[in-house]
C-alpha cells in the first residue's frame, strides 16, 4: 500500500470515528431512542375490542421474537377485602391457579406447561393481575387456559388448606423476617390513619386463618367477572386474528349474577397508630419518613424516583456535596407507587455514637440542600439516564407492557399518560429536583417513626 493510499485510509479511519463520536454524543443529549419508547404507548398501534360479555381486550403488536403475553387485570384488590377477612383478595388470585377441567380434572398449571408457557399473578391495593407469557402459536389454547383461571373456582379444601400455608410462608419472607417488614406495614397504618389502603395486602395470620371457602367462591362470582376485567395482548400477533380468536375464546365467558351475601368492606376498626405502637424487634433504631409523592405518568414521578436514588447515595448518580452530618447514617429511599400517586418512603438507619434525632435532622437537611441548591448538573443527567434505561429494559419485555397496557387503561381510562412522560424525561433538570424537593419536604403527609421508642427501652 502506497504512502497516499495509507493517508486516504487513516484519515477516512478518523473521520467516521469522528461521526461515531458526534452520533453518540447526540444520543446521550437528546435520548432519541425515548421517542421510540413513547410511540407504543400511542392509541393508534393499539387495537380495542369490547366482547359482548363487557370484556375489554387491547392487542399490541410488537416485536420481531416469536413471544407474546397476556396481562387481566381485575379492578379491585387487598383495599375491598371484607372487615375481619383482609387477604382474601390475594390468598383467591393463589387458587385461581389451582382451577381444574376436564372429566379427569386435569390442572390448568399441567396444561400450561405442556404448551410451554410462563404463568404469574399478584395483588396489590387496587387490583389483582395474572399474567401468561406463551408463544403465539398456541394462542387460542393459550387463552383458553388464561380464562379456566378467570372463569372457574374449582379448587377443593386442601388446596385452600395448602395456600394459607404458602401465604404464610410468604408473610414471613416478606414482613416478619426482614428487619423493617413489620415497621412498613406499621408505617402504612400510621399514614392511612384506618383507611383501607392501611391493610396489609397478605393480611393478618389470623383474619386469614378465618378464610373459607365459601368466602374465595363468592369473591371470585362478585369481582372476577368479564365486565369488570381488562387483558391486553403484546407481542407478535396479527391484531385482526388475535381479536378474532380472543373474541371467540374469552366470549364463552358469560356474565354472572353478583352474589350481594358479603358485606362490602369497612374501615378496620382500631385506634389511630401512635409513635409507641409502630415498634418493631430490632436492636437497631430507625427513623422512617413519607410523603405522599407525584401522580403517575407526571414529569413529577420521574423527578421522584431521581430523588430517592439521590437520597440513598446510588454511586451511578454521583451525588455531590452530600451533607455534611451524613457520615455514620444509612439511607434506602424508594418511590412506591399505587393508584394514581406514589409514596416516597425513606428509611434511616444511625451507626456508631449517631441517634435517631441526628438522623432525621440529616434526612431533613439532605432534602433542604436539593431544596435551596439542587443536585449538581451530572448527578441530574446521570440519574436521568439511569431511569431511562430502566424503562427501556421493562419495555423490552412483553409481559410487562402488557400489565401496564392493562392497568392504564383499567384504572386510568387511557395510556397516553407513559407515552407523555417517557417523552418528558429527557428534558428534566435540576430544577426540577429542587422544586419535587422542596414540595416533598413541606408535604402533610411527613411521618417520622422510630423503630424502637426509648421510653420502650
Amino acid at each position: 500500500m502506497g504512502r497516499r493510499m495509507r493517508w486516504v485510509v487513516l484519515t477516512t479511519s478518523l473521520l467516521l470515528l469522528l461521526l461515531g463520536a458526534l452520533a453518540v454524543r447526540a444520543g446521550v443529549e437528546r435520548d432519541p431512542w425515548i421517542d421510540e419508547l413513547a410511540r407504543v404507548y400511542q392509541a393508534q398501534p393499539v387495537q380495542e375490542r369490547t366482547l359482548p360479555n363487557g370484556m375489554r381486550v387491547l392487542v399490541l403488536p410488537r416485536g420481531t421474537t416469536p413471544w407474546c403475553a397476556v396481562a387481566t387485570v381485575l379492578p379491585g384488590g387487598a383495599r375491598e377485602d371484607p372487615a375481619g377477612l383482609g387477604g382474601l383478595a390475594h390468598l383467591a388470585e393463589h387458587l385461581m391457579f389451582e382451577s381444574e377441567a376436564g372429566s379427569d380434572k386435569k390442572n390448568t398449571d399441567v396444561m400450561a406447561e405442556s404448551l410451554g408457557m410462563r404463568s404469574n399473578a399478584f395483588t396489590l391495593a387496587d387490583y389483582t393481575v395474572l399474567i401468561e407469557e406463551f408463544s403465539p402459536a398456541v394462542l387460542e389454547r393459550a387463552l383458553g387456559i388464561h380464562l379456566l383461571r378467570l372463569q372457574a373456582a374449582t379448587f377443593e379444601e386442601y388446596h385452600l388448606v395448602r395456600e394459607k400455608k404458602v401465604v404464610a410462608d410468604e408473610r414471613r419472607f416478606r414482613v416478619s423476617e426482614p428487619p423493617l417488614g413489620r415497621a412498613e406495614e406499621m408505617l402504612l397504618a400510621l399514614v392511612w390513619q384506618g383507611h383501607p389502603y392501611g391493610r396489609p395486602v397478605l393480611g393478618a395470620p389470623v383474619e386469614v386463618g378465618a378464610i373459607r371457602s365459601d368466602d374465595i367462591r363468592r369473591w371470585m362470582r362478585n369481582r372476577v367477572r368479564p365486565e369488570r376485567a381488562v387483558m391486553a395482548l403484546v407481542g407478535r400477533v396479527d391484531p385482526t386474528r388475535a381479536l378474532q380468536t380472543a373474541e371467540r375464546v374469552l366470549g364463552a365467558w358469560a356474565r354472572g349474577a353478583a352474589d350481594n351475601g358479603m358485606a362490602p368492606p369497612e374501615p378496620p376498626a382500631h385506634p389511630p397508630t401512635t409513635t409507641r405502637d409502630a415498634t418493631m424487634d430490632s436492636s437497631v433504631d430507625a427513623v422512617m419518613w413519607a410523603a405522599a409523592a407525584a401522580p403517575l405518568g407526571s414529569v413529577d414521578e420521574s423527578a421522584d424516583r431521581m430523588l430517592s436514588r439521590l437520597l440513598e447515595g446510588d454511586p451511578y448518580y454521583r451525588l455531590a456535596n452530600p451533607p455534611e452530618d451524613m457520615p455514620g447514617i444509612e439511607v434506602q429511599a424508594e418511590y412506591r407507587a399505587a393508584l394514581h400517586h406514589g409514596e416516597m418512603v425513606a428509611t434511616v438507619t444511625p451507626h456508631g455514637d449517631v441517634d435517631v434525632v441526628t438522623a432525621a435532622r440529616a434526612l431533613q437537611s439532605a432534602l433542604t440542600l436539593f431544596a435551596e441548591q439542587g443536585a449538581a448538573t451530572e448527578s441530574v443527567v446521570a440519574a436521568r439516564t439511569r431511569v431511562a434505561a430502566d424503562h427501556q429494559r421493562e419495555l423490552e419485555i412483553h409481559a410487562s407492557l402488557a400489565e401496564r397496557l392493562a392497568v392504564d387503561r383499567a384504572l386510568l381510562g387511557r395510556w397516553q399518560v407513559e407515552a407523555d412522560r417517557l417523552r418528558a424525561l429527557a428534558g428534566l433538570g435540576p430544577q426540577d429536583v429542587r422544586r419535587r424537593a422542596a414540595a416533598l419536604k413541606a408535604s402533610p403527609w411527613q411521618a417520622l417513626v422510630r423503630a424502637r421508642a426509648p421510653e420502650a427501652r
